[in-house]
């Protein structure tokens, strides 16, 4: 798939990516062979930088190029101990980016500009980083709030607290799922759902009797919250 205006001819693209065959094939084994052994000798963000790159000048897939590459990148920091759990999201600094970002990996493979390039990626990750730690302690600071909640209500149930206590790990429910998972009865669980759905820390998503989906809209507002 070609890069370039919307509406474009392949001939006006800006970067048209090598055709699907054996070659294609073979580069990416190569890129996957490079990042888990010949890569060793470089500081983790450089060969994350480096790996980036050279996987979006493949462009192996019809689509999703682009989530795949950013997804790469904390496999990547994960697999040499520069992350000890993949909860970095990269993607919000750079989407906002995009133009630069596309011609930063332009100027790199025209001119070969790499400290362009290992610059700008490593200021993006430092900068998600940053927005990763406050998104962190903002739901931490939220999960303590449910609490306080819960308590003041005086609500005295075990299974409120552990429906309130994987929110943010998890801020979609149902009746059958918290069954599912705590062996509770689906009675209990509809029960303990409707509980937090008064305290306003879940709200019903389908508007509908049976299969409702109930979501913490506080959650998902940290989550969803771009720099």
């Amino acid at each position: 798939m070609a890069i370039g205006s919307r509406g474009g001819s392949i001939e006006t693209a800006r970067f048209v990516p090598p055709p699907p065959g054996l070659d294609l094939d073979a580069a990416v084994r190569d890129l996957i062979d490079w990042m888990v052994i010949g890569s060793r000798d470089f500081d983790p963000v450089v060969a994350a930088a480096m790996a980036h790159y050279q996987f979006e000048t493949l462009h192996p897939f019809n689509d999703g190029n682009g989530r795949i590459g950013r997804l790469l990148v904390v496999l990547d920091l994960c697999g040499r101990g520069a992350l000890p759990q993949p909860l970095l999201t990269i993607s919000p600094w750079f989407e906002a980016r995009r133009e630069e970002y596309q011609d930063r990996l332009a100027d790199l493979s025209a001119r070969g500009d790499w400290d362009g390039w290992i610059g700008f990626f490593a200021t993006g990750l430092a900068a998600s980083c940053a927005q990763t730690v406050r998104i962190v302690d903002d739901l931490l600071a939220l999960q303590a709030d449910y609490v306080t909640r819960i308590r003041a209500a005086g609500l005295t149930g075990g299974l409120v607290r552990d429906i309130a206590a994987r929110l943010i790990g998890a801020p979609f429910v149902t009746a059958r799922t918290v069954s599912a998972d705590t062996g509770r009865t689906y009675q209990a669980a509809s029960n303990a759902i409707g509980k937090l759905v008064e305290l306003a820390i879940l709200r019903e998503r389908t508007g509908r009797q049976y299969g409702r989906v109930f979501e913490a809209a506080e959650v998902m507002a940290v989550l969803q919250r771009v720099t």
